[in-house]
């Protein structure tokens, strides 16, 4: 199985990522069957925008 959507969260906050933006993609994207992919610390030097977006 794959996912479907990617948050840009990833790039973190020196890619020009914000919680709003993870979260404008992933709701956004939000259909029955979606799989959303999320890297929870993809950069821990950079910050962790997809940990601070979740709740």
């Amino acid at each position: 199985m794959r996912w479907t959507v990617d948050t840009p969260g990833w790039k973190s906050t020196s890619g020009g990522q914000t919680t709003a933006t993870v979260e404008q993609r992933a709701l956004g994207a939000a259909q029955r069957g979606k799989i959303v992919v999320m890297h929870v610390v993809a950069n821990p030097d950079d910050g962790t925008i997809v940990a601070q977006t979740l709740p």
